[in-house]
């Protein structure tokens, strides 16, 4: 972290951000990675984790003291947020008496590919089943499509046999923490790509959720969503992409003279900071923008008290 404030340091040395003779707006974004890379390898609670924060909490101290004698702290409006929340790790939760679950993608990904290969045999270009990429099922369009398979039938014929093989884990043994049997992984949701696509997910907040999160990129595959707690990773560290709220909850800050201060209790989301932004720059919103404008916690306009509004006529 502390090389990439440098860096923002620099840049905005160089290029003399904030103090544009018009006035004209500058925007700066920073992304910090080093404790999302450690809360994957260890966990939140893992207390390399805590330490990590609180250097990075001096850190950010001194960036903000280096901005307010550069710019002034009340020529800047500042948010603060995360891209994802996160599950316990396994050590962590089972330590807790939580019914965590941290289970291989091969667990379910190896029977799906025997179901698959013995419904469609094999022409060539590989297997039917890439990799568990969460929250993605990735499939193999090439080895489908000598097969004779176009997509709708794969993705509809691959998410069947899933639920098929989860329906057949409620009678396996997942080991046992505290003397009680670990729960079998649930699949709660699993949507296919052409869903995504053409905009038939179900009108529920989680379908919404999908939704917003559909890219092209991704190819033939499904969405998976599985139980609370539960996730298909390596054993150690943790994950996240679950529609689960702990994979969804994070802080939102904002400073800056727009805004009042306190303790906001209503749900927002990272997405509320380009509209709020906006509507503070007296810009358009981008065009695909979906949050809303944060004004609970935004300063009324003033208004001169000293001018009274004349009366019009019609005429």
């Amino acid at each position: 972290m502390s090389y990439q404030l440098d860096f923002a340091r620099a840049l905005i040395d160089g290029e003399k951000l904030g103090q544009n003779p018009a006035g004209v707006t500058d925007m700066m974004t920073i992304s910090v990675s080093s404790t999302d890379i450690k809360g994957h390898a260890f966990g939140p609670d893992d207390p390399s984790q805590e330490a990590l924060i609180v250097q990075s909490d001096a850190l950010l101290d001194s960036f903000f003291t280096f901005l307010d004698k550069t710019v002034g702290l009340s020529n800047i409006v500042i948010a603060m947020s995360g891209d994802e929340g996160v599950s316990t790790s396994q050590l962590s939760a089972d330590a807790a008496g939580m019914p965590a679950l941290d289970f291989h993608a091969q667990q379910f990904t190896k029977p799906l590919e025997e179901m698959l290969q013995a419904k469609y045999p094999l022409k060539g270009n590989g297997a039917y089943i890439l990799q568990m990429d969460n929250p993605y099922l990735l499939l193999n369009r090439g080895a489908f499509e000598a097969a004779g398979i176009g997509e709708e039938e794969a993705e509809n014929t691959t998410r069947a046999m899933l639920e098929q093989v989860f329906a057949g884990f409620e009678h396996e043994d997942f080991g046992a923490v505290g003397g009680h049997r670990k729960k079998p992984p649930v699949l709660t949701h699993a949507f296919t790509v052409k869903q995504m696509r053409e905009g038939t997910l179900p009108d529920t907040q989680y379908g919404r959720l999908v939704a917003h999160s559909y890219s092209p990129y991704v190819g033939w595959a499904l969405h998976l969503n599985f139980g609370a707690y539960q996730f298909p990773w390596k054993g150690t560290g943790t994950t996240r992409f679950s529609a689960n709220s702990y994979d969804r909850h994070m802080p939102l800050e904002l400073y800056g003279a727009a805004f009042v201060p306190g303790t906001y209790h209503g749900v927002v989301a990272p997405v509320d900071i380009a509209a709020t932004f906006a509507s503070l720059l007296r810009i358009n919103r981008p065009s695909a923008a979906v949050g809303r404008v944060l004004t609970e916690a935004m300063r009324p306009d003033r208004v001169d008290s000293q001018v009274v509004a004349k009366p019009t006529t019609a005429r």
